[in-house]
């Protein structure tokens, strides 16, 4: 062993063929899901077309190798080239392993995720994959000697091989462009999937942003006053979900029998053909309480101005956000707002660093106690958050057997990864019955409820997990979400609805957008922002 070390230790390569071996490394072993991706995809059917996907794999390295080229000096080279070895082994499990996609979102979700969520990630195999795919490379590298040219002949030969990749990469380009722009167009995905470059260049697009000087906070509405003209109190409680996807819910149609006690509540009304704003916490959550809409919102915009817990609060309304998943993305910023984990330290359904959404409850329960004036009750649950969905419900609603009892997945037969999931959704429809029955025995308020996922999940279909995947090439599975409504009836007399009409109205394409206008709706906030069109309780008013 000391030999072999020792002969590793000797081993001397010069910079230019490091490099070019790292490229190599980087571009093909790293990159599994791109060239997946290619070859499952792009239709030969002519000479042409064949030619264009041969001189494709050679020439899909050189970006990477023009790049290194750029950025690995003298004393630069082992410290750069160990961190893309690192984080390419790392992006190049989860892409392929996971279908993961690297694209901005996903950038924003990693570093803002929290060290819980991200804990769950750590498996037994991406651990395996990583040391063998990044730390053992890395530890060559480290070992070996690498000779560098003097500076001026090592700048010379850098500027002639990165000279002659651009003119074989632009020439290739133009011979083969509209082949490559027909066959990138119906495969956008190919982006968040060239592996180094799609996580280096959405990181420096989300540094950029973040480095952003401070901007001043739009104020969107200056006039904003409330519509009810009486004395009664009024209780609207919202439950964002977190990753439960509309095909699970039996109430939607699903075979097995998910949602027992919304079905049997006939006062339910389920909203159809919900589309979410977004595949990530991230960008969904922000989106719900924006007035934006999805093909207005932008994120950061986001942050720097009102959002509908702001609007409420500016009627009037006594507005709290209780939080049991991974923060609420700073819109809850200007409210009353409290995290589970930390209130619920002595609860039964709290454990280290999470809790079981019953937890939520309880805090319901102590703000429902002492309501003296109207108020918005945000609860956002941890609902199916994956991969540890075995951890999202107590033992007893452990109804679907066998389960999938590790972060894992990938072990779990395709049988118990579902029913897992399955058991977080009979979890959820417990989680959102039981709020509307604490809000029933308040027989002198007017109350109502509503419920929508942040967005879908993938269960293996297409090879793909978990959630993230880049809304214009996202299955449905992780965009079709549950939207549910409830209210009281005295919130009905209130405010003339037809309940009839409600409960029978047949929903073309909704979204995420219709929760921004419908809470304005069930809160009687007057305010410019609000779009009629959008509420989706409007139409069923006498």
């Amino acid at each position: 062993m000391n030999r072999i070390i020792k002969k590793i230790r000797s081993y001397e390569i010069s910079s230019s063929k490091f490099i070019l071996l790292s490229a190599l490394y980087l571009s093909y072993v790293l990159n599994l899901a791109f060239f997946k991706t290619v070859f499952s995809n792009f239709e030969v059917s002519s000479f042409f077309q064949g030619l264009c996907l041969v001189l494709f794999i050679p020439v899909s390295m050189i970006p990477v190798y023009v790049l290194l080229n750029l950025v690995l000096f003298k004393y630069t080279i082992k410290t750069i080239s160990s961190i893309l070895i690192f984080l390419s082994a790392a992006t190049n499990y989860f892409m392929f392993k996971m279908g993961t996609l690297i694209d901005l979102d996903m950038i924003q979700s990693i570093f803002e995720t929290t060290l819980r969520e991200s804990s769950d990630l750590i498996t037994f195999p991406s651990i395996c994959w990583t040391i063998i795919f990044g730390v053992i490379p890395i530890l060559f590298l480290l070992a070996i000697k690498i000779k560098f040219l003097d500076f001026k002949k090592e700048f010379i030969k850098r500027g002639i091989i990165i000279g002659v990749g651009v003119v074989v990469l632009v020439g290739y380009i133009g011979v083969f462009g509209k082949t490559l722009f027909s066959f990138g167009r119906n495969n956008t995905k190919l982006r968040s999937q060239y592996n180094t470059l799609n996580y280096i260049v959405n990181t420096v697009r989300f540094t950029q942003e973040k480095l952003r000087p401070p901007r001043e906070f739009k104020i969107l509405d200056d006039n904003v006053t409330s519509n009810i003209e009486d004395n009664n109190v009024r209780v609207v409680v919202l439950v964002v979900g977190e990753t439960a996807r509309e095909k699970n819910f039996s109430l939607y149609g699903y075979e097995r029998q998910t949602t027992p006690l919304l079905e049997n509540n006939s006062e339910i009304i389920t909203i159809r053909n919900v589309f979410s704003c977004g595949t990530v916490t991230s960008r969904s959550v922000p989106c719900m309480f924006s007035s934006k809409g999805r093909d207005k919102f932008d994120v950061e915009d986001a942050k720097y101005e009102e959002n509908l817990l702001d609007i409420i609060k500016k009627a009037g309304w006594d507005v709290v956000w209780y939080e049991n998943d991974d923060g609420c993305k700073k819109i809850c910023n200007r409210i009353e707002s409290y995290k589970s984990y930390k209130l619920g330290k002595n609860s039964r359904y709290c454990f280290d660093d999470y809790c079981f959404d019953d937890a939520l409850l309880e805090f319901m329960d102590d703000r429902l106690k002492q309501i003296k004036q109207n108020t918005l009750i945000v609860l956002h649950t941890i609902g199916s958050h994956g991969p540890s969905y075995y951890k999202r419900y107590p033992r007893e609603f452990a109804k679907f057997k066998p389960t999938c009892d590790t972060t894992d997945i990938q072990k779990c037969s395709s049988q118990e990864l579902i029913n897992t999931y399955d058991n977080t959704i009979l979890y959820t429809d417990y989680i959102i019955n039981s709020a509307i029955e604490r809000l029933k025995k308040y027989k002198n308020f007017h109350t109502s409820l509503m419920y929508a996922s942040d967005h879908g999940e993938s269960l293996g279909e297409k090879g793909m997990y978990l959630h993230g995947i880049p809304y214009s090439v996202a299955p449905d599975e992780q965009k079709r979400v549950p939207f549910i409504l409830w209210l009281s009836k005295n919130t009905m007399d209130d405010m003339n609805i037809d309940f009839t009409c409600l409960k029978n109205k047949i929903w073309d394409r909704t979204s995420h957008d219709n929760w921004f206008h419908t809470a304005l709706g069930l809160t009687q906030t007057q305010t410019s922002l609000y779009d009629k069109s959008l509420d989706l309780v409007t139409e069923c008013r006498k």
